[in-house]
């Protein structure tokens, strides 16, 4: 999974990456990190998807992994909104042929990223994090889980056998 640390200024300052690795842009982290000197950790490359291009995933997600073009690449983008697809393909240089409808639309085919973001509607955060799961995917799953307890089961059913 990928962890992140959020300051009040509610955009992260710390990344952690697939195999533990972190980036960070050298503010004090709460929770586990402790403070981190600018880049004291990084992992080159980690390629990520992102669901969901509202606030959450493309006002602060994206723009914070932007920052650190030789650490992480935004190479997928999905949204219901054509729009919003649009615009992150512009803003952010995503192919269009990485550009989808949908996360489902996304989660189709084969694994494209290290790691999906997953920011879209609360009740298709389930159903997606399964689908990315049983993919292979590290996952940011932004919250709340779901309402329901029988689907916050199933997903961690799902985590463990995958």
């Amino acid at each position: 999974m990928l962890d992140w640390s959020m300051e009040q200024r509610e955009h992260p300052v710390a990344i952690k990456l697939p195999g533990g690795k972190l980036i960070s842009d050298g503010k004090t982290v709460t929770k586990d990190f402790g403070k981190l000197n600018k880049y004291e950790v990084t992992q080159e490359g980690s390629k990520v998807a992102v669901i969901g291009l509202g606030a959450r995933g493309m006002g602060v997600y994206m723009r914070h992994l932007s920052r650190f073009p030789d650490q992480v690449r935004l190479i997928a983008v999905a949204d219901i909104d054509p729009e919003r697809v649009r615009l992150a393909r512009e803003q952010y240089g995503i192919e269009e042929a990485m550009c989808f409808p949908s996360g489902e639309a996304l989660l189709a085919g084969p694994k494209l990223a290290d790691c999906v973001l997953i920011c879209s509607q609360d009740a298709d955060h389930v159903r997606q994090a399964v689908q990315a799961t049983k993919k292979g995917y590290d996952i940011l799953l932004e919250k709340p889980i779901s309402p329901s307890l029988k689907e916050c089961l199933e997903l961690l059913r799902v985590s463990k056998q995958y």
